[in-house]
Formats: C-alpha cells, structure tokens, sequence
C-alpha cells in the first residue's frame, strides 16, 4: 500500500541516514540496540555533507561486528527485548 513505511533514498542521499536511524530505532527492541549503541547513531547521524558513503560503510561494520549471542545473553532477561 502507498504511503507506508519508510521513504527510500539513495545512499549518497543524506536523508537515507536519518531514515536509517528512525527506522532501527522503530525496532530497537528486535535489534538488540542499547545504549552503548548511541555513539554510533551519533556518529552516523552527524557524518558531514559529501561523506554518506563512508557513513554507510562504517555503520553497516558497526553492526556486523557486534557480538549477538553475547547481547541475546545480556538481555535475555529484559522483556523489553526479542531476544
């Protein structure tokens, strides 16, 4: 259905960040974000104009270099998180 969801960007877009991180934060609770996440939000929200590239390839090795099972273990007592 039109009109749902996120609206998509091209990377070199700026605003595919910011739609990046409404959209994760949306779901934080099934994807295991917490707090010690912040800073990275942080820095990929403030990447300077022309940088979007380097942004996206720093966020995406962000998130692949953290250790799930340990998270999932960490929180698998919250009930706030689907773990």
């Amino acid at each position: 259905m039109e009109g749902w969801g996120w609206p998509e960007y091209p990377r070199e877009d700026p605003r595919s960040l910011e739609v990046e991180a409404l959209a994760q934060l949306e779901i934080l609770n099934h994807q295991l974000i917490v707090r010690d996440d912040i800073p990275a939000f942080v820095r990929f929200l403030s990447t300077p104009s022309g940088e979007e590239d380097l942004a996206w390839k720093e966020w995406e090795h962000y998130w692949e270099s953290v250790d799930y099972a340990a998270r999932r273990e960490q929180l698998a007592n919250d009930d706030y998180y689907v773990t």
